[in-house]
């Protein structure tokens, strides 16, 4: 597992709340949305909260890879790209 960009590590704090979650289907549809639960859990894993997702779930099931995009300070975007996976208790605070 990769150590997140120190670019982006720099400006998690001052970001923005909402950002841009996304997913692609199995015939690489991509599916975006506004995400606003989101916390670090460390320099290598990212917490998005599962406020409804419909087409995201089912996305992250296939086995997706997704995106995040978030903007800081002086309106600079930062997107970061990866694997994702889905769990539906507290067992990702242990991994």
């Amino acid at each position: 597992m990769s150590t997140l960009p120190q670019a982006f590590l720099d400006a998690w704090e001052n970001r923005e709340p909402r950002m841009i979650f996304t997913t692609v289907d199995s015939q690489c549809e991509p599916n975006a949305i506004w995400v606003l639960c989101v916390k670090m859990l460390d320099d290598k894993r990212i917490l998005i909260v599962n406020n409804f997702f419909n087409k995201t779930l089912e996305n992250i099931k296939n086995n997706s890879r997704g995106s995040l995009l978030m903007i800081a300070p002086e309106r600079e975007a930062y997107q970061i790209k990866g694997s994702i996976e889905y769990y539906t208790k507290a067992k990702f605070m242990m991994t």
